[in-house]
């Protein structure tokens, strides 16, 4: 597609040329995106079976031969129905358009080339991007939940590394994921979801078990029946700085300081360049964190699309014919209901 000398592109293997500006592969460099793999998977989303799972597709503007803007889908589920957007970078301003207007049209460009029968859309945007969260609005992007993204470096936080936190209360450990147990992940995850983002992400066991962490749930061994309490799980991020969900059971009478810094401690021993998000909904989880002196990074809202529209029949009687005949053709989906008020012959 071109308006006003400005192509909008996936990116190919002749893009390598513009590829090579500073600026650009310095921006592609932090978001963390490997160039030489999207370009090759761009070429395996053709094949029957794409021998990278995850589908890529990266999207440029460009501009009088210099790359301006671009952005990146990826699959957000296994199936690849659903697709998450990466927030669009601008790098250089248009000549003769807005940078909202090149926004708006990378966006709908972008979604628009999605070739698979009715695709489903996500993108989490900052709530102080408010042109970002108009653009989207204006595509048909209907906002859902929303979330803090955590600093765990914090160095002023007041949380230590406890050495084995588990022996601390003896109630509470670590059980490998499988199969089964993956369930009571999905009910902790979509305790603040509503059904209409559940059926948009599309999101099976076996997504969930490409998507926890350490491949561990927490689990409370008090009862005679085993109860879930708390896991971390990978999210997609808009940056190329990973992020980790805490979920946890809402409805235990536990104190969080019995298993959170559990959770804390595992990530900050083998991660240090990681964030955590938290539901906004949550507010005892997000009261807790900053009691310990942890800081948001920022606060995002997640808003997704659907394509899936709803198919109207409609029947028209095209002849022209008089009311008496019109209605000898209907045929009454029910039989007619006896009239309340009747006259009996005498």
């Amino acid at each position: 597609m071109s308006i006003s000398q400005i192509q909008f592109e996936e990116i190919n293997l002749s893009h390598t040329p513009l590829l090579k500006d500073k600026k650009v592969s310095r921006l592609l460099s932090e978001y963390g995106f490997d160039v030489s793999s999207i370009i090759l998977n761009n070429f395996n989303n053709s094949l029957p079976v794409p021998f990278i799972s995850k589908r890529i597709y990266a999207y440029l503007a460009i501009e009088k031969n210099t790359i301006i803007a671009f952005v990146i889908l990826n699959s957000f589920n296994i199936s690849s129905t659903t697709f998450f957007i990466k927030e669009p970078v601008i790098i250089y301003e248009p000549n003769n358009i807005t940078t909202r207007q090149l926004t708006l049209l990378l966006l709908k460009e972008a979604i628009a080339s999605i070739n698979i029968l009715t695709p489903n859309f996500l993108i989490k945007c900052s709530i102080a991007n408010d042109n970002l969260i108009s653009i989207t609005r204006e595509l048909g992007f209907q906002p859902f939940n929303k979330y803090y993204r955590w600093n765990l470096l914090d160095e002023e936080t007041s949380f230590s590394a406890i050495e084995d936190p588990l022996k601390k209360f003896e109630i509470i450990e670590f059980q490998k994921v499988t199969k089964f147990n993956i369930y009571e992940i999905i009910k902790l995850d979509n305790i603040f979801d509503s059904s209409h983002l559940r059926q948009i992400m599309d999101l099976s066991s076996n997504d969930y078990l490409r998507k926890m962490y350490n491949n561990r749930i927490l689990f409370c061994t008090k009862f005679t029946n085993q109860i879930c309490l708390a896991a971390l799980i990978y999210v997609e991020s808009s940056d190329s700085k990973k992020l980790i969900r805490l979920v946890r059971n809402t409805n235990l009478d536990f104190k969080l300081n019995q298993f959170v810094p559990i959770l804390l401690t595992s990530i900050l021993k083998d991660h240090t360049d990681i964030d955590l998000e938290t539901v906004f909904d949550d507010i005892q989880i997000n009261s807790y964190l900053k009691d310990l002196g942890f800081k948001y990074r920022n606060e995002s809202v997640l808003l997704g699309k659907t394509s899936w529209k709803r198919k109207e029949m409609h029947s028209i009687i095209k002849d022209k014919s008089n009311l008496n005949s019109v209605l000898t053709k209907i045929s009454p989906q029910r039989p007619p209901l006896p009239s309340p008020i009747y006259t009996e012959e005498l």
